[in-house]
C-alpha cells in the first residue's frame, strides 16, 4: 500500500513514521500551541532540520534519508514537508487514540493488551484498541442464539454501543438492548 503526497510516494510504513515526525515538527503548531514547529522547546524539529546540532540521544539520520540522500537536501525537504503539512490531523490514523500501524502491528500488540481492557482510569477508546471489528464479530452467525450471543459480546464485552451494533446488523438499538439484555439475564440464570 503506498501513500502519494505533496512529498511523493511514501509506503505505509514510511507514512505513519513521517506521521510522528510531523507530530514532532509540527504537532504543537497543529494544536495552536506555537506558531512555528522550532519554537516548542522540546521539538526535535530544528535538530530534524538541521537549524541546531541534534543532541545524543536524537536520531535524525533515517528521518532525512527518506527525503533525499545528501543531508543539506533532505533538511531542505523535511522543512517542507513540515510547512506543507500543516492543517494535517496528524493522529486521524490512530486506533484507539494511541496506536499508529498497520491492523498486522495492532494484531501483534493484541496479547500485550490483553486484560489491560477493564481499567477504568484508560479513556474507554484507548481500552478498546483491540476489540475485533463489528463485521469480524459477526461473520459466519450460525443462527438466531448465535447472533444474540455475539450481540451481547459486542455490548458487554467489546463496548460496542447499542447503535453502532444496531446499525452493522440493520436492527432498532432498542431490539439490540433488548436481545442484551435477555442474554445477560440467561447467563445469570446458568450460574
Amino acid at each position: 500500500m503506498h501513500y502519494t503526497g505533496k512529498t511523493g510516494t511514501l509506503d505505509v510504513r514510511q507514512r505513519q513514521c513521517m506521521v510522528i515526525t510531523f507530530g514532532a515538527g509540527g504537532g504543537r503548531l497543529a494544536l495552536g500551541l506555537v506558531r512555528h514547529p522550532g519554537a516548542w522547546r522540546w521539538s526535535s524539529y530544528r535538530a530534524t532540520a538541521g537549524e541546531e546540532e541534534p543532541p545524543d540521544f536524537l536520531a535524525t539520520d533515517w528521518v532525512l534519508s527518506q527525503f533525499h540522500q545528501d543531508r543539506a537536501r533532505a533538511e531542505k525537504e523535511y522543512r517542507k514537508f513540515v510547512k506543507e503539512g500543516r492543517g494535517i490531523d496528524v493522529w486521524a490514523d490512530l486506533r484507539g487514540g494511541v496506536i499508529l500501524g498497520t491492523e498486522r502491528f495492532v494484531e501483534a500488540l493484541e496479547p500485550l493488551l490483553r486484560g489491560r481492557s477493564s481499567a477504568v482510569e484508560i479513556p474507554r477508546r484507548e481500552r478498546l484498541v483491540t476489540r475485533p471489528k463489528l463485521e469480524e464479530l459477526f461473520s459466519g452467525i450460525k443462527d438466531k442464539s448465535d447472533r444474540n450471543e455475539r450481540i451481547y459480546q459486542a455490548v458487554r464485552v467489546y463496548g460496542y454501543t447499542l447503535k453502532e451494533v444496531a446499525n452493522a446488523l440493520g436492527l432498532y438499538y432498542s431490539t439490540v438492548s433488548i436481545i442484551t439484555n435477555r442474554v445477560a439475564e440467561a447467563r445469570k440464570h446458568q450460574k
